[in-house]
């Protein structure tokens, strides 16, 4: 039987940038000539075309990471073929915010990689509100109980906790994306 996973609301989009020092410090020069905040340079795309670079994407040094926040208003719900069988808020699943833990966690730790000294690290986020993670997996005698979620500590621009993604014994898990809408973006100066 299939079965999918859905986390609505609030969650963020990162970049980790690690920038040769000149790029920074020329950014930064541009950010007081122009009187603009690097929030604003480094995710105007004219700005960038003048740099050379096409994209923020092009300035991380991995991938684009998400992150669900969780947050009382967030959920996530469970269904069994189209049976909703789960429906929770995602505080639900941090142990600390019940008596006893309800579901099984994994703490990630994402270890932050030292900067070379010819770097200089920043951290390029977007906040995103609607349908923030979808998976989908089969599973033939599917328990509630053997769902695994990954939790990371809170990331350096952050205060609360987040969900990183899912695990299930056994099973290959797909995601299917999302259906964001980007409210807010910003920079975070290491």
């Amino acid at each position: 039987m299939q079965i999918t996973v859905s986390f609505y609301g609030e969650g963020i989009r990162y970049w980790i940038c690690d920038l040769d020092n000149s790029l920074y410090k020329l950014i930064v020069e541009a950010s007081r000539n122009l009187n603009a905040s690097l929030d604003t340079l480094l995710f105007d795309l004219d700005f960038l075309k003048k740099i050379g670079l096409n994209s923020w994407e092009q300035l991380g040094t991995q991938k684009a990471m998400k992150s669900f926040i969780i947050d009382p208003k967030n959920r996530l719900e469970i269904r069994k073929e189209k049976k909703i069988i789960l429906r929770v808020p995602s505080v639900e699943l941090f142990p600390g915010n019940t008596l006893f833990p309800l579901y099984q966690t994994e703490l990630i730790s994402l270890t932050n990689t030292p900067v070379n000294e010819n770097k200089h690290r920043l951290i390029l986020y977007q906040n995103e509100t609607g349908l923030f993670f979808k998976f989908k997996f089969e599973s033939s005698l599917f328990r509630v109980d053997d769902l695994r979620f990954n939790l990371c500590a809170p990331l350096p621009f952050m205060n609360s906790h987040t969900i990183l993604g899912i695990s299930y014994p056994e099973t290959k898990i797909n995601s299917l994306g999302e259906d964001t809408v980007t409210r807010s973006s910003r920079v975070y100066d290491e």
